[in-house]
């Protein structure tokens, strides 16, 4: 008997549905004879005996958990031009400079005569001293002797005389302009009245710590044109590399035919950090932009990328409410707070709030990486068993979430 052969467009009857049967039995019988926790993973149950898994692992228990998917931070919009800069190192600290002193000098003391070497501060500018520290370094000690320092007629120091170095550090508040006498004197003390009592110095410097200027400020100049002159929002996103934040890390762009003006202040920590601005802040042809240390600031900047966005996306935050069991809250044990960030949008630091607290608590930006758990300990006493409340924000940067967990470690 001849068999026809299939016409384009004929019905091929039960063949196809025999076939895709036969696939679904194998599968269904391989899913059966697999290990139970190869099985979950093939079907994606994130399930420990009708459990839910902490991802810190055993000995740790979930309270509340969410997997639902959203954005947070600031709004954000499409990239339409952006400008490499130059890596800065920004320092406006201070250096000391030495306005009087003496080297390897003795002073006795007995019950009834002391010692005393004189020494000036003169002609200082206050305003960019930090403080002024008289440096004792003594070689060795006879007797018990003390040791005072008197600065414009009233004491500000007192006590027994101590081998080896000694900074006392006199702030300008209790300095003058013009002329501060400085008096070191070394004292008799103790029942040996008979004695003679000494110290031996190695040096007595009187040294001036003053806020140098001249590295605090790197100017680059960024040529926008008209045609990338676009969008309704600028950001400038750098890499701190290094930082000592007594002083502040300003950002200033003077635009053509403007003033100087700071558009972003801050003491940014380690880690990528964002300056956001509107675009009027910046001008068509050639801006210079700055970063400048403030007083005891010291930054080095790296990977600066100046960046325009046509704005698109709103500000967003996120608000999570649960309970916890009393056994639960009052049990001595820790309670964390875990989020999974799924994709950095924008560098920046994570905050949240617990509860009706006007502080913010947060991840910073070098603790935050894509697709990893970031977690940190709860104050409990902020936390009830009804009715909390948990609000993630970040006013610097934008977050895609994807998972947050109340653990009991």
């Amino acid at each position: 008997m001849k068999i026809p052969l299939m016409k384009r467009g004929q019905d091929r009857g039960y063949a196809v549905p025999l076939i895709l049967l036969g696939f679904l039995g194998v599968f269904l019988l391989y899913i059966i004879l697999v290990y139970p926790s190869e099985r979950a993973k093939l079907l994606n149950i994130d399930t420990d005996n009708g459990e839910e898994v902490s991802p810190l692992g055993e000995g740790t228990e979930v309270l509340y958990s969410s997997g639902e998917r959203f954005e947070v931070g600031r709004a954000v919009g499409s990239e339409v031009f952006s400008w490499k800069l130059n890596n800065a190192i920004v320092s406006h600290a201070a250096v000391p400079k030495t306005l009087d002193s003496t080297a390897n000098r003795v002073m006795s003391a007995t019950l009834v005569s002391s010692d005393t070497e004189s020494f000036s501060a003169n002609n200082l500018n206050l305003a960019n001293t930090k403080d002024v520290v008289v440096k004792l370094n003594i070689e060795s000690i006879k007797g018990n002797p003390k040791i005072q320092i008197i600065l414009n007629k009233t004491m500000i120091y007192e006590k027994a005389a101590a081998a080896g170095e000694t900074n006392i550090r006199i702030q300008p508040g209790l300095l003058d302009e013009d002329s501060n006498p400085i008096y070191v004197k070394v004292l008799h003390q103790g029942a040996a009245f008979w004695s003679v009592q000494s110290v031996s110095f190695n040096s007595i410097n009187i040294d001036q710590y003053y806020y140098d200027p001249e590295n605090s400020i790197s100017p680059q100049n960024v040529i926008i044109s008209e045609n990338n002159y676009r969008g309704s929002r600028v950001n400038l996103i750098f890499n701190v590399t290094s930082a000592v934040t007594d002083g502040e890390l300003n950002i200033a762009i003077q635009k053509p035919g403007a003033a100087k003006t700071v558009v972003w202040s801050g003491a940014p920590e380690l880690g990528v950090a964002t300056a956001s601005f509107d675009i009027d802040q910046i001008g068509i042809g050639e801006n210079i932009i700055s970063f400048e240390a403030k007083k005891g600031g010291e930054y080095a900047i790296a990977n600066t990328t100046l960046k325009f966005f046509a704005e698109s996306q709103p500000p967003a935050i996120k608000t999570y409410s649960f309970d916890i069991e009393a056994s639960k809250l009052y049990s001595g044990r820790v309670i964390m707070l875990g989020v999974k960030v799924d994709r950095i949008i924008e560098p920046g630091s994570l905050f949240f709030t617990v509860g009706a607290s006007p502080l913010s608590y947060y991840f910073p930006s070098a603790d935050i990486a894509s697709g990893a758990w970031s977690y940190t300990q709860l104050d409990k006493g902020k936390l009830k068993e009804l009715g909390n409340k948990i609000i993630l924000d970040s006013v610097n940067g934008r977050f895609s979430i994807s998972g947050l967990m109340i653990i009991l470690k």
